[in-house]
C-alpha cells in the first residue's frame, strides 16, 4: 500500500511538472507571437509617422500657400485670426505660420487651419504681446521628424551648422524683422529665466549665456546684459526671439535657439512680402562652450 501510494504521488508530481512545462511552452510561444505583433505594429506606426512628417514638410506649406501667395499677412489673418507671424529660418525646413492661442496648450495638436494634427502649429507664448512688441519673445513648437515644425532646431547644436547658418526672417503685422541667430543650447523646461517671458531681460540673457553651447555676438549679449541689470535703455534695447522645442529625449530638457530681432521694413499689411534674407551674411567669430 505504501509503495502504491508513493508511486501515485510520484505520478501526480510528474503530471504537475508536465502541465507546468506545457504552460511554459505555451506562454513562450504566446510571448513570441505578441512580441512579433507589437514590434510589427511599432514599425508600422514609425513608418506611418515618418510618412506623415514628410507629407507635413512637402504638403502643409503648399496647402497654406495655395490660398496665400507671397505670405500676405492680411490673408493669413483672415484664414486664422490667431495668426501672429510667419517664421523662416534659413538652412532649415522652418518656413511656417506662427499663431497665439488662448493658452500654451491650444495649438499643441491643432494645425494652422484648426484641424487636428499631432504636429500642432508653431505658437507664440501667451505671455507675449501678439504684435511681438516685447523685448523678449518665445515661440514654441514640436520637435517632429524629418525637420517638420521645430524638428531642425537641434541642427544648431552642431558647431559647423551653427557657424554656417545665422539668419532668418520674422514677418509680423507691424513689419519685417531680420533674425540673427546668436546662441543655441539646451535648457530646462522649468527654468523661469528662460520661459517666464515677463521676467527681467537681464535674467533672460544670463540664462541664454548659461545654457548655450554655441554663441555668436557674445559681446552684444553681455552689453545687453549690463544694460538690463542697470535698467538703462538705449542702443542696447534690442529684442530677442527665443525658439524652443523638446529635445526628443522624453525629459524636461529643451533645445533653444536665440535670435536678435532687427527691423527691416515697416507696414506689411498693405503689400505682399518677399524675402531676400539669403543675401545677409555674418562672418563673426563663433564661440563654443
Amino acid at each position: 500500500m505504501k509503495s502504491s501510494a508513493r508511486d501515485a504521488g510520484l505520478h501526480s508530481q510528474h503530471a504537475q511538472k508536465r502541465k507546468l512545462a506545457g504552460l511554459a511552452v505555451f506562454a513562450a510561444r504566446l510571448a513570441d507571437h505578441l512580441t512579433a505583433d507589437i514590434i510589427g505594429g511599432a514599425l508600422m506606426l514609425i513608418l506611418l509617422f515618418t510618412v506623415i512628417s514628410i507629407m507635413d514638410i512637402s504638403g502643409f506649406n503648399s496647402r497654406a500657400m495655395e490660398q496665400v501667395e507671397e505670405r500676405d499677412f492680411r490673408k493669413l489673418r483672415m484664414m486664422n485670426p490667431d495668426t501672429a507671424a510667419w517664421l523662416i529660418i534659413d538652412g532649415t525646413h522652418i518656413d511656417n505660420p506662427v499663431v497665439q492661442g488662448k493658452d500654451n496648450f491650444e495649438y499643441l495638436d491643432l494645425d494652422f487651419h484648426r484641424n487636428y494634427y499631432a504636429g500642432g502649429t508653431l505658437f507664440l507664448d501667451t505671455g507675449n504681446s501678439k504684435d511681438l512688441t516685447d523685448r523678449y519673445n518665445v515661440i514654441h513648437g514640436h520637435h517632429m521628424s524629418e525637420g517638420a515644425m521645430f524638428g531642425d532646431l537641434d541642427l544648431f547644436l552642431e558647431k559647423e551648422f551653427f557657424k554656417e547658418n545665422s539668419t532668418g526672417t520674422l514677418i509680423t503685422e507691424r513689419g519685417l524683422f531680420r533674425l540673427d541667430v546668436i546662441a543655441a543650447g539646451t535648457a530646462d523646461a522649468y527654468d523661469a529665466d528662460v520661459y517666464n517671458v515677463r521676467g527681467e531681460m537681464a535674467g533672460h540673457i544670463d540664462a541664454i549665456l548659461r545654457s548655450a553651447s554655441h554663441v555668436r555676438k557674445r559681446k552684444k549679449l553681455k552689453s545687453m546684459l549690463r544694460a538690463g541689470k542697470s535698467r538703462r535703455q538705449g542702443s542696447d534695447d534690442k529684442q530677442i526671439l527665443l525658439l524652443s522645442t523638446c529635445t526628443g529625449d522624453m525629459d524636461d530638457s529643451r533645445t533653444i535657439v536665440a535670435c536678435l530681432m532687427c527691423p527691416e521694413k515697416n507696414d506689411v499689411t498693405d503689400q505682399d512680402l518677399h524675402y531676400a534674407g539669403d543675401d545677409v551674411t555674418n562672418g563673426e567669430h563663433i564661440e563654443t562652450s
